[in-house]
């Protein structure tokens, strides 16, 4: 599981810097920090409260929409021609986020004391992910921080663009599934119960359907904390094994694995994979540098490693698409055109081209799978209701027979 380590180190120009950082140890955050240009002086594993909290299971971070809103601004401001502390000073004002708020007061601090901006985003990896504050040290470095800032807001924007899509088009299965599970508690604990004395009085004896449900009705009724309780246990149980490293990297492999929902994760990652190494490119960041800094960004584990394992290779002399290949996470069109890039100079280009076919894949494979996902969701719900109802139906029915 990842810890957070404090760390304090010294930029080229002298600067003395300090920040926190995620990571599994402590030679990983050091090894970082050097390649962000950073001369190590200290690191330590910050100390963890032993008490539990929600906050324990996911800490609070700065989302998409708002960094897209930061970048976005300070790209015009520059475009302008205001400075760099000026524009610090007006987005105090402007941002309404309150850890971003917070977090731009320090970075425009940092910078009044002459320290270079690359070196004051740095200080808050958990607000500003890898790929922005490479991108800042790029442009700055180039002199071309405006230009940067918006390549910047336009990825960030595309990638919560296709982020909403996502979640807008699993919003109604979601819905559905929550008003079935609803239905069903509320004809489990109101509407059977009312039906137990009016069978019991009548002595006849009940078909199995209704003997199945008044007997989970009785069940569920009795025994509700348990069920409930068990399950909040196991969802946070899981939750904390999928934190891990290992247990990620199970979770990642089975999504990958699933027959129609793991064709759209792989996309989704191919996306992503291909949009951030093009937008590194035209900020003139290096192929080698730019797999280090998708790694990162990757959220899943299984594509990650292969990233990682490209990186390496790469280092090795190898070319990008020779270990996409080999490690078959990578489809047969995406390998062949990172090759034809490699061998025309236009990496980036064919990576551009990639990413705007994967987003349209999975458009129409979220499409795909919400058309397959609501009608099976509308039977489920239509059988374990009429089951239900059913159950009810047959005794009132064969005492109705008796009766005339």
């Amino acid at each position: 599981m990842a810890k957070t380590f404090a760390y304090t180190g010294r930029d080229r120009q002298g600067n003395t810097l300090k920040g926190t950082m995620d990571a599994e140890h402590r030679d990983q955050v050091a090894r970082k920090l050097r390649e962000d240009g950073l001369l190590v002086m200290d690191v330590k594993q910050k100390s963890q409260s032993r008490g539990f909290s929600l906050g324990s299971i996911r800490p609070r971070k700065v989302k998409l929409p708002d960094l897209v809103i930061y970048s976005r601004q300070m790209a015009t401001m520059f475009e302008a021609g205001l400075t760099l502390v000026d524009i610090l000073d007006i987005l105090n004002d402007q941002t309404e986020h309150p850890i971003l708020k917070d977090v731009n007061r320090q970075i425009q601090k940092d910078v009044e004391m002459g320290r270079t901006f690359f070196a004051a985003v740095s200080a808050h990896p958990h607000v500003f992910p890898p790929l922005f504050r490479q991108m800042i040290k790029a442009g700055e470095a180039g002199g071309v921080l405006d230009q940067v800032l918006n390549k910047m807001a336009d990825h960030l924007e595309r990638e919560n663009e296709l982020n909403q899509k996502i979640k807008s088009a699993m919003m109604y299965p979601a819905v559905i599934g929550f008003v079935a599970v609803f239905v069903v508690i509320f004809l489990l604990t109101f509407v059977i119960p009312q039906f137990v004395g009016i069978f019991a009085g009548a002595g006849a004896e009940l078909p199995w359907p209704t003997r199945m449900v008044m007997g989970v009705s009785e069940g569920f009724q009795d025994y509700w904390w348990a069920i409930f309780g068990g399950a909040a246990l196991i969802f946070i149980g899981l939750r904390m094994y999928f934190n891990t490293k290992e247990g990620q990297r199970v979770k990642d492999n089975f999504m990958l694995k699933l027959p129609v929902f793991g064709k759209l994760v792989r996309k989704v990652s191919i996306s992503q994979f291909s949009r951030t190494m093009a937008t590194l490119a035209s900020a003139g960041i290096s192929l080698f540098d730019g797999l280090r800094i998708v790694e990162d960004v990757i959220s899943n584990k299984i594509i990650s490693e292969t990233i990682g394992q490209a990186h390496a290779k790469l280092g090795e002399g190898a070319t990008l698409s020779r270990p996409l290949i080999a490690s078959g996470q990578f489809p047969k069109m995406v390998t062949q055109m990172i090759g034809i890039g490699e061998e025309t100079g236009n990496v980036d280009t064919m990576l551009n081209k990639i990413a705007d076919f994967y987003d349209r894949e999975v458009e129409t494979a979220v499409e795909g799978l919400i058309k397959m996902i609501e009608p099976a969701l509308v039977v489920f719900v239509a059988v374990i209701v009429g089951f239900i109802v059913i159950s009810i139906a047959m005794p009132m029915f064969e005492m109705m027979t008796i009766i005339q």
